[in-house]
């Protein structure tokens, strides 16, 4: 049904995808780094079948030396 690609902030989205759901109502567990661009962002873009949309969480973890 659809897939979320994950991309530093502003990035094209021609990789891999980062999440993929075959189903209504699936609930999938995933992990993955991606880095950051300049801004400290990242992007997550939706896509798949027409109409395919997800809810998504992002936990953010990151240290300083």
């Amino acid at each position: 049904f659809g897939y979320l690609t994950v991309v530093p902030g502003g990035a094209p989205t021609g990789g891999p995808s980062s999440v993929n759901w075959d189903k209504v109502g699936a609930t999938i567990a995933n992990g993955l780094q991606v880095g950051l661009d300049s801004n400290r962002q990242v992007s997550v873009y939706c896509s798949g079948v027409p109409g395919a949309a997800t809810n998504f969480i992002i936990d953010v973890v990151g240290y300083f030396l």
